[in-house]
């Protein structure tokens, strides 16, 4: 099927600008989608912000934004990380463990996707959260849903 016929599923993705994370939500993702749909294109539209949902109305705008340009968005991925700098300094104020950082993220996710379901109630959101390997960036493991 060529390009120009094929079914495409198109994904609007908020994530961090850390470097650590090369592509490894945009992966989990086309694995996730082609395994339903094996014979759809999967089209990624990446928003990169700083602590990804950690400005809410920052993150939220911008994902509009994309909406606005984006066709067809059937889904949308928000997605944290372990260990942002963005959170650093919130993380040592709190005086949070590895556990208590983790259910911080898991909470700010779980906002901007009460958000932005609340604006495209239309739309498949998903919630992760990415733990890095290391902190030399040598890959991803566990993205958890």
């Amino acid at each position: 099927m060529s390009q120009d016929t094929q079914q495409v599923k198109t994904v609007v993705l908020v994530k961090c600008v850390d470097w650590r994370l090369h592509e490894t939500a945009e992966e989990y993702i086309k694995q996730q989608l082609q395994s339903q749909y094996p014979d759809h294109l999967i089209k990624i539209y990446v928003l990169r912000v700083a602590g990804a949902c950690k400005d809410l109305d920052d993150a939220s705008k911008h994902a509009s934004d994309i909406m606005g340009i984006a066709h067809d968005v059937e889904y949308m991925y928000l997605c944290n990380h372990l260990n942002c700098g963005a959170y650093a300094s919130r993380v040592a104020s709190e005086g949070l463990d590895a556990q208590g950082e983790e259910e911080m993220h898991r909470n700010e996710v779980a906002r901007l996707k009460d958000i932005m379901q609340e604006k495209f109630p239309e739309l498949n959101i998903i919630s992760l959260i990415e733990r890095l390997v290391n902190d030399a960036g040598a890959g991803m493991i566990e993205l958890d849903i």
